[in-house]
């Protein structure tokens, strides 16, 4: 297990534990990583959710109605410390005024590693052709910001 030290008014405490780390940088202590820092700010990780898939690919065939709905689960990476409060939303690229957020039960909650939520995102084009990108976008207040790669084909 990553041990940190952390320096309280001018002492220096060592082998604190991440949630203890976390606890106590959030604070307004000092961390102190016992080597190179990590990827984020503080010696912590950089975002403390994943989205699963990181992509999906979408098909919308006219004949069969036009529309194709990937499901996205998020979870927390941080142990039991929650992200949150989230929030999800669609980053439109050209063409992509086709993706929409279909079902939601990630928006303003926490999550951590025992806890997931999903999101529902749907591509319906009326056309029934072309092709569009976007990212589904989730951010924490408090673990970061993820995104997947959304990729769509609309046929006839």
């Amino acid at each position: 297990m990553d041990q940190w030290s952390i320096r309280m008014r001018g002492r220096r405490m060592i082998g604190v534990t991440a949630i203890g780390a976390l606890a106590l940088v959030l604070s307004g202590c000092e961390l102190i990583t016992p080597g190179p820092a990590k990827d984020g700010p503080a010696g912590l990780p950089s975002t403390f959710i994943q989205v699963t898939p990181t992509s999906a690919d979408f098909v919308a065939i006219q004949s069969m109605g036009g529309v194709d709905t990937q499901v996205f689960a998020v979870r927390g990476t941080f142990g039991i410390v929650p992200a949150g409060p989230l929030t999800v939303a669609i980053d439109k690229e050209s063409g992509a005024g086709d993706f929409t957020i279909d079902g939601d039960n990630c928006t303003g909650k926490f999550v951590d590693e025992h806890g997931a939520c999903d999101i529902f995102v749907k591509y319906a084009n009326a056309t029934g052709t072309g092709t569009a990108t976007a990212e589904l976008v989730v951010a924490g207040a408090w673990g970061g910001t993820v995104r997947a790669t959304l990729t769509a084909i609309a046929l006839p």
